[in-house]
């Protein structure tokens, strides 16, 4: 339900979209850069963290990139001196 306010809702909507949007572009860049192929190539992901300085990985913009890539078959490792476990 949008409270009767509609307009605030469509923008933060939009807001979502584009944010889920820059994570896809961010992911077929990468894929576009290593030869428009992944599968099998070992990348490093270096930052996974949701907040700088901090281990809060809740929502972290890295996980949905991630997930592209391994979609794609690549093989990752991840490192992130902020986060435990």
């Amino acid at each position: 339900d949008t409270f009767g306010l509609k307009e605030v809702s469509d923008y933060w909507h939009q807001v979502v979209l584009m944010n889920d949007h820059q994570k896809h572009r961010f992911a077929n860049n990468i894929v576009r850069t290593m030869f428009n192929t992944i599968t099998g190539k070992k990348l490093a992901v270096l930052g996974f963290a949701f907040k700088k300085d901090t281990g809060d990985t809740r929502e972290s913009a890295a996980a949905y990139v991630m997930k592209d890539l391994l979609d794609e078959r690549a093989l990752l490792s991840v490192y992130d001196p902020q986060v435990t476990r």
